[in-house]
């Protein structure tokens, strides 16, 4: 007896990075008016909706040459809790 779970009602998973994830998501939500044209949006108010944050990193080598270390999209949920 070969029993084996009915899965057709799973979903493929978006294989894309979290940066583009949200940047489509983004796009979706602007395109169908999500935000009424000339209304502000800060980073802030973004990374709270999509529990997300990126960035870069001001670094300073020995020799006083500065370069930004970009840190790329991320998660902000705690693994294993509802968020």
């Amino acid at each position: 007896m070969n029993l084996q779970p009915d899965l057709s009602g799973l979903q493929p998973i978006d294989a894309g990075t979290l940066g583009q994830r949200v940047y489509s998501e983004l796009r979706d939500f602007l395109m169908v008016g999500g935000v009424p044209p000339g209304e502000k949006v800060t980073l802030r108010q973004l990374t709270t909706a999509f529990g997300t944050m990126h960035g870069t990193y001001r670094m300073v080598t020995e020799s006083g040459e500065a370069f930004d270390a970009e840190i790329a999209a991320f998660s902000l949920s705690t693994p294993y809790a509802l968020n």
